[in-house]
C-alpha cells in the first residue's frame, strides 16, 4: 500500500503569490513545476507533459508566467 503524503506547492503567477496542497507518494521539482502550471491555467494547451525534463518544464512555466516554484511536505 502506497502512503500518501500531503505536500504544499507555492509559486508566483504573473507576480501574484499562489499555493495549493496535493496528496502524493513522492514529489520532485519537475512534478511541482508541472502541477503549478496545471493549477495556474485551465487551458489544456498550456499543460506540461509528465516526462518533460526539469529545465524544459521550467522554461515553459516561465513563458506561462509561473516563477519561483517551491514545495515541501505540508505539516
Amino acid at each position: 500500500m502506497t502512503i500518501q503524503i500531503p505536500f504544499s506547492i507555492h509559486y508566483l503567477f504573473e507576480g501574484e503569490n499562489r499555493h495549493f496542497y496535493i496528496l502524493a507518494s513522492n514529489l520532485s521539482d519537475c512534478e511541482a513545476i508541472r502541477l503549478a502550471a496545471q493549477h495556474a491555467t485551465e487551458s489544456l494547451l498550456d499543460r506540461i507533459a509528465p516526462d518533460t525534463p526539469r529545465d524544459v518544464a521550467q522554461l515553459k512555466a516561465e513563458f506561462m508566467g509561473i516563477t519561483k516554484v517551491r514545495w515541501n511536505e505540508a505539516v
